[in-house]
């Protein structure tokens, strides 16, 4: 930029109603919890006004602007002599304008004005983490659960006010590979508003050398893009067997880092838990920080009741989430490389459907778990200035958690809240024995015939449904259908809030396909009926899906195939405080709908509150 140019930046960043002693702002930055730092508050604010401000770090920045006309703003970087535009985007449920952006650490500067040129009610910026929703057009068997979450008009509502990095898969690819591609519209639009594109790669675990992984990188990257922002790299193991292929990948990716084509770009790697003399763990650590990037740590944790309420009736959370053993693997990072603590994105486990559900037992709410998780990360001192928050993945699950995952982020890593957003217990009130753990203790039997209903144990029954590694679900029911009515089991669902909406889940497979190892995908003739409450219209779903965890289980290695079971899901309103709930082996009170003496097992009967509406900020 020439020395004019310079000018005229200096005279618009220094023009206006500069910040002083008498403006209604917060005088220092203000640590809101382990996620967010505000940096600036300001109320009622002059349209037009200079407003300045420091980024502790380098990262993401939030700006929030409640005007009743229309705003326009600009960003500058004196540093660099630059001016830039902000893209403001209305969120309906605060009336705020928001935007996001990038940047290193610094000074800046920041100026918005009005469209009718009035007062801004309030003007505030924040230092905000990465934000990752992945993944946009993740591949999944059960479309009818989360087929809205492919349309962008939907995340446009529900999920792109609440992140600022978009995942994608396939974001290179050409042909018959382009399927999960953004199109070239969206992928400008999501830039044009400071946001960025991460492509997820996997590593080369075929690479020989340094060299053909280098070249796998290359053509996996689709250098150089400006639509993309970085890459995530799926995934380095601590597995001796692994050590020579995760050291062949890093040698490449190290000689990607420095290559021109490369530059502004930024590596995200999944790693799991730090183990120590770990050489390939080592190696990335070191290789995050030399160069800047981030580690994604997994950390998948699954319903079970050790988190349920202690003999007090609290919950201890941090005791819960296991804090020293966070601690014993924050120090190993540091072990191997300097600050690689602080370079780690904590990655959780949102998934709720098959077949790698975390949702495995059907007494618990495991909206309630996200929840916990996301306020232990943003409260607990061991995680201060936690760089960024992933979640993985949309493939698992349905609409509504990938609504409430989004608005758990806005809650914490935008709002900077330390509050838990639901009040909802962990522990669902509403079906006993609902996995049949105790046979058919607390269910009413009708039997179409002698012996057409039975509870029986399979084990690892349960991880075949596609429940993540887990021995729930090896108890169950078997209905045998008979010609002369249908096998019925029934409860009362209790503790309802009238008015409130809730899903009911169940899963079903074919008893013969367990001993045989030979299955169809077929839809099995069942039938849910709930009196006392309201099922809403075209809000239910019955699909077949297959069981990749099947293939280790004995009948089906012989046979080669994969268990094909049902996934059963219905939305209702409660009438009242209770309910009743019928389930059937017919398809309806006159017709089977299915072959006699098909015998069909069934588990996982969950009652859970329903998300309904994201902008009402509670469950």
């Amino acid at each position: 930029m020439d020395r004019m140019a310079c000018g005229l930046l200096a005279a618009w960043l220094f023009a206006g109603s500069a910040m002083g002693a008498g403006d209604a702002c917060t005088p220092s930055p203000k640590v809101l919890n382990n996620f967010v730092t505000e940096l600036v508050c300001c109320k009622d604010v002059a349209s037009g006004q200079t407003i300045r401000f420091a980024n502790p770090r380098e990262g993401w920045i939030y700006v929030g602007v409640q005007s009743e006309d229309g705003v326009t703003g600009s960003f500058v970087d004196p540093e660099k002599a630059r001016q830039e535009t902000l893209v403001f985007r209305p969120y309906e449920a605060t009336k705020t304008v928001e935007a996001m952006k990038y940047l290193p650490v610094g000074e800046y500067a920041i100026r918005v004005a009005g469209n009718g040129g009035g007062t801004l009610e309030s003007v505030v910026v924040r230092a905000i983490p990465e934000i990752f929703y992945d993944a946009y057009l993740g591949a999944t068997q059960l479309h009818a659960c989360n087929d809205a979450a492919r349309d962008w008009e939907f995340l446009g509502k529900y999920v792109n006010p609440h992140v600022n990095t978009m995942v994608a898969k396939g974001l290179h690819k050409d042909g018959a590979h382009a399927k999960n591609k953004p199109s070239e519209e969206i992928l400008k639009e999501w830039v044009r508003r400071g946001k960025h594109w991460v492509d997820e790669v996997s590593l080369d675990a075929d690479a020989k050398t340094a060299d053909d992984a280098y070249a796998h990188f290359v053509a996996a990257f689709g250098l150089p893009d400006p639509n993309c922002h970085g890459y995530l790299l799926d995934e380095f193991r601590t597995a001796p067997e692994r050590e020579e292929i995760d050291r062949i990948n890093l040698e490449a990716l190290a000689r990607m880092a420095t290559s021109p084509e490369f530059a502004g770009k930024k590596l995200y790697c999944y790693v799991g838990t730090p183990i120590r003399n770990c050489p390939n763990y080592g190696r990335v650590s070191k290789f995050v920080v030399d160069h800047h990037f981030l580690l994604a740590r997994e950390w998948y944790l699954m319903d079970r009741p050790s988190y349920r309420m202690d003999a007090t009736g609290k919950e201890d959370l941090w005791a819960c989430f296991a804090p020293h053993w966070h601690e014993r693997n924050r120090k190993q990072w540091n072990e191997y490389a300097e600050g690689a603590a602080n370079a780690v994105v904590m990655t959780l486990g949102g998934r709720n459907l098959p077949d790698s559900s975390l949702d495995v037992d059907p007494e618990l709410d495991s909206n309630v778990l996200l929840d916990w998780q996301l306020s232990f990360l943003a409260t607990h001192p061991l995680f201060g200035n936690a760089p960024g928050i992933n979640v993985w993945t949309t493939s698992y699950m349905d609409e509504e958690m990938i609504r409430w995952m989004c608005r758990l982020f806005r809650h914490y890593c935008i709002e900077g809240r330390r509050d838990v957003l639901t009040a909802d217990p962990y522990v669902l009130p509403h079906v006993t024995n609902a996995d049949f753990e105790q046979g058919t203790e607390g269910w009413d039997v009708k039997m179409a015939g002698a012996d057409t209903i039975r509870a029986e144990t399979l084990k690892d029954y349960g991880k075949i449904e596609g429940r993540y590694q887990t021995p729930k679900g090896d108890h169950f029911l078997v209905m045998k259908r008979s010609k002369d009515g249908p096998n019925v089991v029934s409860q009362t669902v209790k503790h309802l809030t009238p008015g409130r909406l809730y899903t009911f889940r169940m899963y079903t497979g074919n008893y013969g396909d367990l001993k045989t190892g030979r299955s169809k995908g077929q839809k099995h003739a069942v039938s849910i009926s709930l009196s006392g409450a309201t099922v809403i219209p075209g809000r239910e779903i019955h699909r077949a899906y297959y069981s990749r965890n099947s293939k280790s289980y004995t009948p089906f290695v012989e046979t080669g195939e994969l268990c094909r079971l049902n996934y059963h899901w219905v939305l209702f309103r409660a009438d009242g405080p209770t309910a009743t709930l019928k389930v059937s082996d017919w398809a309806d009170a006159e017709r089977p709908g299915g072959a006699i003496g098909q015998e069909l097992v069934f588990n996982f009967f969950q009652v859970q509150p329903y998300f309904e509406c994201e902008a009402s900020g509670k469950r």
